[in-house]
């Protein structure tokens, strides 16, 4: 987690069929993070609500979720699945 320099890391295992947001979640029980989403039932679409100093109903902060360097759709990754030696970046602006 990148947050206007400040930085935050966690390492992990990868399991197999393991995905971007499971490892988001893992990450944010292990550091206490608040992260909160919810996926549309209809359009199978990801909202983030909340993620560490981001808040979906605070429009002067954005999210930017990058693997390994490129960035990804954020309504998309629990979808993408992860392979061993992947890196998952936040940034917070």
């Amino acid at each position: 987690v990148n947050d206007n320099g400040t930085r935050r890391a966690f390492e992990g295992e990868v399991l197999d069929g393991m995905t971007v947001l499971d490892a988001l979640d893992a990450s944010a029980l292990a550091g206490n993070i608040n992260f909160k989403y919810e996926i549309d039932k209809n359009s199978n679409e990801l909202n983030v609500l909340a993620i560490d100093g981001y808040s979906k109903t605070e429009p002067t902060r954005s999210a930017t979720i990058f693997l390994n360097l490129v960035r990804v759709d954020m309504g998309r990754i629990h979808s993408i699945p992860l392979n061993f030696g992947d890196r998952i970046l936040i940034k917070l602006e």
